[in-house]
């Protein structure tokens, strides 16, 4: 039985970190798309430029709901509290952001 335990405690902590780096890889694209700045639009192309100029601000709080809810969902998840509410939030939200994109 302490084999099996060994195991799962192995992979939960395999599963978490690489929930970690992958909500890392989120937070840094979603504080990109956020704090873009004006010189950095203008060296894009004019789609990209378009793209970036015209996020509506509801998207980009849907965006903002998925990534930190999944980080709370992550760090709870580790602490063994109210994660599986923070994770379903987050995905319910990341799945209206990608239809509406």
């Amino acid at each position: 039985m302490n084999k099996i335990t060994s195991c799962i405690s192995t992979h939960f902590w395999i599963i978490c970190s690489f929930a970690i780096v992958w909500n890392l890889i989120a937070l840094f694209d979603y504080f990109g798309q956020t704090f873009i700045s004006k010189e950095i639009i203008f060296t894009l192309t004019k789609s990209e430029q378009s793209h970036f100029s015209n996020i509506p601000a509801w998207i980009t709080a849907v965006f903002a709901t998925s990534v930190f809810s999944w980080l709370i969902g992550v760090i709870c998840l580790l602490l063994k509290k109210i994660a599986s509410l923070l994770f379903l939030i987050s995905i319910l939200e990341h799945q209206n952001y990608i239809i509406f994109i």
